[in-house]
């Protein structure tokens, strides 16, 4: 393995930032009668999947207007027993909600551990979930609040009757965009390649010249990120792709390493 290859590989698993998918459900449209989400349908909200999943009942979502969130605007409704499993990118950190309640029975299921049927959200501040801190801020009657979790959350199911959820926010690490956008339009794509490709070879090199990984020079290690960013579809505006796994990263390089070696190999010549 070059140096310049292993330096990417530890650039890519180790470097990150935090930011956060969030929604506010304004991208759903208002429930009917005929457009209620049933127990075993998965949407999705601004890039977040949901699934409904009976809790403990098998009743439906709505997507209403009614803020009892107090988010404002469109806001999810869990209309009795039921419950939406949030997907949760690797390595989140935090999730914060706003809610409102009109009934006794809401809970949470935290990375397999449920709370207590007869706990309610609104009294839930300053306890552990699976491993999570919770903590709640009420409003005086109790009837719409603010909830945060704080930890390693790997499974979140958040559920309830007469119980809506607004301004769901979800921070986790993301990749940093930027290696492979070697000219400067915030996207990594063809353009960039022809941009490594014309200085390929080149020492003493920028990342505007096509060096990715900051060894001042262009080589194939620079192609690798190219191609990582480039196939992942990584905007450098948007930055919201999950880092993956550092093994899963080192997995794919190796299995490019064989093919980036052949492809400097001379061919002799037939006689």
């Amino acid at each position: 393995m070059t140096r310049s290859l292993f330096s990417l590989i530890w650039a890519l698993s180790s470097t990150s930032c935090f930011a956060a998918l969030s929604t506010g459900f304004e991208d759903l449209q208002l429930t009917t009668p005929t457009t209620r989400y049933a127990t075993g349908s998965s949407f999705n909200s601004q890039g977040i999947k949901f699934t409904v999943v009976p809790y403990p009942e098998k009743l439906q979502v709505s997507v209403t207007g009614n803020n009892y969130a107090k988010g404002g605007g469109k806001e999810l409704y869990m209309g009795g027993g039921v419950g939406v499993a949030i997907s949760i990118p690797p390595q989140t950190t935090s999730i914060g909600f706003k809610f409102g309640q009109y009934n006794s029975y809401n809970g949470l299921t935290i990375n397999g551990q449920s709370t207590s049927r007869q706990l309610s959200i609104k009294y839930m501040n300053g306890i552990s979930v699976g491993g999570v801190a919770v903590s709640v801020v009420s409003s005086p009657s109790l009837a719409y609040g603010t909830v945060t979790l704080t930890g390693a959350i790997e499974t979140l199911t958040i559920g309830g009757t007469e119980f809506a959820i607004d301004d769901l926010s979800i921070t986790a690490p993301v990749a940093d965009p930027a290696f492979a956008d070697f000219n400067g339009d915030m996207v990594v794509d063809g353009t960039d390649f022809l941009r490594w490709q014309r200085n390929l070879g080149k020492a003493s090199a920028t990342r505007s010249d096509g060096d990715a990984d900051n060894d001042q020079d262009v080589d194939r290690a620079d192609l690798l990120a190219w191609r990582y960013h480039y196939s992942s579809a990584v905007s450098a505006a948007e930055a919201v792709a999950v880092v993956p796994e550092p093994a899963a990263i080192i997995m794919a390089m190796m299995a490019t390493i064989p093919i980036v070696a052949l492809s400097g190999v001379r061919r002799p010549r037939l006689a």
